[in-house]
C-alpha cells in the first residue's frame, strides 16, 4: 500500500492564536495550557497576518583544485526570525519593540524613555496558533529585537508596531508542539 501525500486534513489554518513574551529562558507553559500570567505578556491582537517564523541559512562551498564544484558545504549562517505587528498600542508592546526602555505614568499621562542605543532585550516568546481543535505551540526561549522599523501614527489606518526577533542560538533550542493527528502519528 502506497502512503498518502495528497491530505487535506493536514492543512493547519491558524484562525486564531496569541503572542507571549517573557523574561529570557522564561520555561513553555504545558501543552495546552494557558501561559501563567505571572511569566508571559500577553501582546494583544495583532494583524491579520499572523506570526512569520523565518529560517535562512547560508553556506560556503570547498572547492578543490580536481573537482568543478564543491567538495562540501560548510554553514556559515543560520539565522531564524519570528515577525508579527502588533496592533494594540500599550507599554508592553512599544517597549517590545523599543527592545526596553521604561514608562513612568504622572500627571494623567504615561511616558516612555527608550534604553541606550546598545542595550540589549534578550526575552523568550511563546506563540499559539489554533485551527479548530489542532493547536500549535511554538517556544522561543532566547530571542532579542533585530532589525530597523516604523510605527505608524495616521488617520487611516490603526498604530501599527512591528516586530521582528531574531532566534538566538544556544541551550535550549526551541519547540515545536502539536497535538495534530499528522504530529501524534510521527
Amino acid at each position: 500500500m502506497s502512503a498518502t501525500y495528497d491530505d487535506v486534513a493536514n492543512i493547519v489554518v491558524a484562525a486564531d492564536g496569541d503572542v507571549w513574551v517573557g523574561p529570557e529562558l522564561t520555561a513553555a507553559p504545558d501543552f495546552g495550557e494557558a501561559p501563567d500570567d505571572a511569566d508571559w505578556t500577553a501582546v494583544g491582537y495583532a494583524t491579520e497576518d499572523g506570526v512569520q517564523i523565518g529560517y535562512d541559512r547560508s553556506v560556503q562551498g570547498v572547492p578543490a583544485w580536481q573537482a568543478l564544484g564543491s567538495l562540501r558545504n560548510l554553514t556559515t549562517d543560520a539565522p531564524m526570525t519570528v515577525t508579527f505587528t502588533c496592533i494594540e498600542f500599550k507599554p508592553d508592546v512599544v517597549m517590545l519593540a523599543f527592545r526596553g526602555g521604561a514608562v513612568v505614568v504622572a500627571a494623567g499621562s504615561g511616558k516612555y524613555t527608550p534604553p541606550d542605543a546598545d542595550a540589549g532585550d534578550v526575552r523568550a516568546v511563546f506563540v499559539r496558533g489554533i485551527d479548530g481543535d489542532t493547536t500549535v505551540d511554538v517556544w522561543f526561549p532566547r530571542v532579542e529585537m533585530q532589525s530597523s522599523h516604523q510605527m505608524n501614527l495616521q488617520r487611516i489606518q490603526e498604530t501599527r508596531v512591528p516586530v521582528e526577533l531574531g532566534v538566538l542560538f544556544n541551550s535550549p533550542r526551541f519547540t515545536i508542539e502539536s497535538d495534530h493527528p499528522a504530529w501524534l502519528a510521527a
